[in-house]
C-alpha cells in the first residue's frame, strides 16, 4: 500500500466516524423506516437486506468463501425467528444482530483454516470510472487487514458504529451488552485501529 492509500484509509475512517455521528441524530437516514412487515415474507427482507447482511459480514472477518453459507443462514435464522420480531420498530437492526451471532459463529467454526482477505466480491458504483473503482478496492482491501488486527468483540463494536453508522445505546440493545462496555470497546478498537494503520503505512515507507 502506497501513501496515498495509507491517506485514504484514514480518511475512510474519519469520514465514517462523522457519518455516525450523523446518523445517530438522523437514524432514519440509514433506511431503518423501511418496509416493517407483519407477516413472513422472507424473500422481500432478503431483497432488501442481503446487500446489508453480506458487507456485513465480511466486515466483521467471515471469510470470503464463507460469505454466501454464512448470509444463507442468516436468513434461515430470520425465517425461524420471525415471530419474534416486534413489526412496529426497524427491521434492520434486529437483522443485524442476527447476522453478529452468525458472524461470530462463522469464525470460531473457521479458526482451524488460514482466511484469505479478498475484496473480489465487493460491490463497487457502477458509475465510478475504472481508476476510482480500482481505489475503492484497494481500500476496501486494506481497511480488511487492520479489521483483522482487532479483537472480535471490538471488531464488532467499530464496523457497528463507525462503518454502519449504529449510535452506543443501538449497539448496546443489538449485542445484548451493557452500555458502558460498548463504549470502552468502541475507544481501545479506534485506538488499535489507529496504531494499526500507522504501523502498516511506516512499512510500505521502509519499503
Amino acid at each position: 500500500m502506497d501513501s496515498d492509500g495509507c491517506s485514504q484509509l484514514k480518511l475512510m475512517h474519519t469520514l465514517s466516524m462523522e457519518q455516525s455521528m450523523r446518523a445517530a441524530l438522523q437514524p432514519a437516514a440509514r433506511g431503518e423506516t423501511a418496509a416493517r412487515p407483519s407477516a413472513i415474507d422472507v424473500d422481500g427482507v432478503y431483497r432488501e437486506q442481503i446487500h446489508h447482511v453480506w458487507r456485513l459480514l465480511r466486515d466483521l472477518g467471515v471469510a470470503t468463501a464463507d460469505l454466501e453459507d454464512a448470509a444463507h443462514d442468516v436468513f434461515v435464522v430470520v425465517h425461524r425467528r420471525w415471530a419474534d420480531y416486534d413489526s412496529q420498530r426497524p427491521i434492520r437492526p434486529w437483522i443485524t444482530g442476527i447476522a453478529c451471532r452468525v458472524a461470530s459463529d462463522h469464525r470460531r467454526r473457521a479458526r482451524h483454516r488460514r482466511e484469505v482477505i479478498s475484496d473480489s466480491l465487493d460491490p463497487v458504483d457502477g458509475g465510478d470510472m475504472p481508476e476510482e473503482q480500482l481505489h475503492k478496492r484497494r481500500a476496501r482491501a486494506v481497511l480488511l487487514r487492520v479489521l483483522a488486527t482487532l479483537d472480535p468483540d471490538r471488531r464488532e463494536v467499530l464496523v457497528l458504529h463507525d462503518l454502519k453508522g449504529y449510535s452506543a445505546p443501538e449497539i448496546a440493545e443489538i449485542l445484548a451488552t451493557p452500555l458502558n462496555t460498548v463504549y470502552s470497546r468502541l475507544r481501545r478498537a479506534r485506538r488499535r485501529f489507529n496504531d494499526a494503520v500507522a504501523q502498516l503505512c511506516a512499512q510500505e515507507v521502509a519499503r
